[in-house]
């Protein structure tokens, strides 16, 4: 079991030191060098007063230095926030002044944000640049030279002080969601829930194994790019950071290092795909997409292209990315081409339960008698419309129960339903001889020529108008 970012570092870098983990930029970070990258920015992170679960926020680009940043927290005991830095500087202050985080690591993209997020914000009184910077220190500078040593061969050797194990209700990390309801909310993964089980078995569901090389080009400020670096990390697969996404580029990059597995939304699957006329990613084994829909057409373009095993995951950020995954045998499947369509099987672990939108109860439950059967929308003749909602207890009860019998309706009736059935004439009419047996004829335009030959030829025996 892992428990904690902080273990799966210390792990990786006494198990396997001298194993390339993340690549990209020209780098090859062994996880020797990421432990030692981490432990620097430990002790300089505790130097500067961060403890134990206080947020420091990253506003970046996808760039190698991020896992240093990542786990340089998780050894400080910190709780790393990575920001969309594509956002106005107004949100991004909003969310650093949120999130509480006294220190910032930026780059160009991010700076102006940061810049601005400073100026306003007293608690932000230190910010690390990951580029160089007339305003603030560079990595290196801000480390300092009495920092643990980058090349860490002895995980327990020197470095920041020692941190008590992390608990299963410490946070590991935070990501802010998209605000498409409201205003971005933090959303905190513990070590004993979410990350384990991202680690532990959502990894082993994705199909990583030590041999893969990832493609990780999903923003590593959303639960896409994290998840799934993490998972492969944690199956020791070496991670492919591409900084900017262009399909072409991309794909050069699938096929100078060999990539074996991806994770994309449709939109960059369907430019891949596109762009494969150029170059194709010959090692690739498995692609896995997620975020939207897509179009049968779509996902067939992409298999004919890249030619490999297709996954399909479902989730949503607070559920640690997936809940629910389509399989590479389903997409095969050519019996059950509808399966394409849904969202997978949920997870062994994972409990789903479908209810109604508007009550929220099982779809299957006993409707209650408060519950809204239907609503009418008066004609508005003395005011506005007025949507006129009818309850199961009172309105329907009667209506099927007492009126139906009032209007004389026998279940060998034939039963004329002329008027409108967005209108109570027609639709009171129809239930009220349906909770009687009796037979609904439906007539779709009235004209009185037609409607009388349809009443002599199915036998009307009742009708209203």
């Amino acid at each position: 079991m892992t428990a904690s970012l902080r273990e799966l570092l210390e792990r990786g870098a006494a198990d396997h030191p001298d194993t390339v983990i993340v690549s990209g930029a020209g780098q090859k970070i062994t996880w020797r060098d990421l432990h030692g990258q981490a432990r620097r920015t430990a002790a300089a992170l505790t130097r500067d007063g961060v403890k134990a679960q206080d947020r420091v926020v990253f506003v970046g680009k996808n760039d190698p230095s991020y896992f240093g940043y990542l786990f340089g927290c998780a050894l400080a005991g910190a709780v790393p926030v990575p920001l969309n830095w594509r956002l106005s500087a107004t949100e991004l202050t909003a969310m650093i002044k949120d999130s509480g985080a006294q220190v910032a690591f930026t780059d160009n993209a991010g700076a102006p944000a940061v810049e601005q997020a400073q100026a306003e914000l007293p608690q932000l009184g230190t910010v690390v640049a990951l580029e160089p910077s007339d305003r603030w220190p560079t990595l290196a500078t801000w480390q300092g030279p009495d920092g643990p040593s980058p090349d860490c061969r002895d995980p327990a050797g020197p470095g920041p002080a020692a941190q008590d194990p992390a608990a299963p209700d410490d946070i590991a990390f935070q990501l802010y969601t998209s605000g498409t309801t409201g205003p971005p909310k933090g959303a905190m993964f513990t070590n004993g829930s979410n990350l384990r089980v991202l680690l532990d078995d959502i990894s082993v569901a994705w199909g990583f194994t030590p041999d893969d090389v990832s493609l990780v080009c999903m923003p590593l400020f959303h639960m896409g790019g994290l998840a799934w670096a993490l998972a492969g990390m944690a199956r020791g697969a070496r991670q492919v950071i591409v900084r900017d996404f262009a399909p072409g580029p991309v794909l050069g990059t699938m096929a100078a290092e060999h990539v074996t597995m991806a994770f994309c939304v449709p939109t960059m699957l369907s430019a891949l795909s596109a762009a494969t006329t150029a170059t194709r990613p010959e090692a690739l084994r498995q692609m896995v997409y997620s975020g939207a829909p897509i179009s049968p057409t779509g996902l067939h373009a992409a298999q004919q292209a890249l030619a490999c095993d297709f996954v399909q995951i479902y989730g949503l950020t607070e559920a640690t990315g997936a809940f629910a995954q389509l399989s590479a045998a389903e997409h095969a499947d050519t019996a059950h081409r509808e399966w394409l369509r849904s969202a997978g099987r949920p997870y062994p672990w994972v409990e789903v339960r479908a209810v109604a939108p508007q009550t929220g109860q099982d779809p299957g439950a006993p409707a209650a008698p408060d519950d809204i059967a239907f609503q009418l929308y008066t004609s508005g003749t003395t005011g506005p419309p007025k949507g006129a909602m009818f309850t199961n207890g009172a309105n329907l009860r009667v209506l099927l129960d007492g009126i139906s019998v009032a209007w004389g309706f026998a279940p060998g009736d034939v039963s004329l339903v002329c008027m409108p059935l967005f209108h109570m004439g027609g639709l009171a009419w129809a239930l009220a001889g349906m909770a009687r047996g009796a037979r609904q004829v439906i007539v779709r335009d009235f004209a009185p020529g037609p409607v009388l030959g349809t009443m002599a030829a199915e036998h009307v025996t009742m009708a209203f108008c």
